[in-house]
C-alpha cells in the first residue's frame, strides 16, 4: 500500500472501532486545543464528525477563536462559548496547595 492508502485504511479503522464501540456503550470523546490541530489529525476528526449521526458519541471539542471548522451548519452541534476568566480569579486557579511536611 502507498503512504496515502494506508493513512486512509487507518483512520477508517480507527473511526470503525469508535462506531462500534459506541454500540455497546456511549463514549465520550475529548479533543482538546483544536488550534493547534494537524492536518492528518483533523481529516480524522472531520471524518467522525460527519459518522456521529449513526453513534452514540458524544465529541467535546475546545478551541481558540482562531480555529474554524465546517460544523456550525450540522444540525447535532451546539457551541458553547465561554468568557476569559478575569485576572483577579486566574490567581485562585493556579495556586498551588501547601506541601504537607
Amino acid at each position: 500500500m502507498d503512504p496515502q492508502q494506508r493513512r486512509r485504511y487507518t483512520l477508517n479503522a480507527v473511526k470503525r472501532m469508535l462506531i462500534r464501540e459506541s454500540q455497546r456503550q456511549p463514549l465520550l470523546i475529548v479533543f482538546e486545543d483544536l488550534h493547534w490541530i494537524d492536518s492528518e489529525t483533523q481529516a480524522f476528526l472531520d471524518s467522525l464528525i460527519e459518522s456521529l449521526p449513526m453513534a452514540h458519541i458524544l465529541l467535546l471539542v475546545d478551541y481558540r477563536p482562531e480555529y474554524s471548522h465546517g460544523w456550525g451548519d450540522k444540525t447535532y452541534y451546539t457551541q458553547a462559548s465561554r468568557r476569559p476568566v478575569a485576572a483577579d480569579q486566574r490567581r485562585g486557579i493556579v495556586t498551588t496547595p501547601p506541601r504537607k511536611q
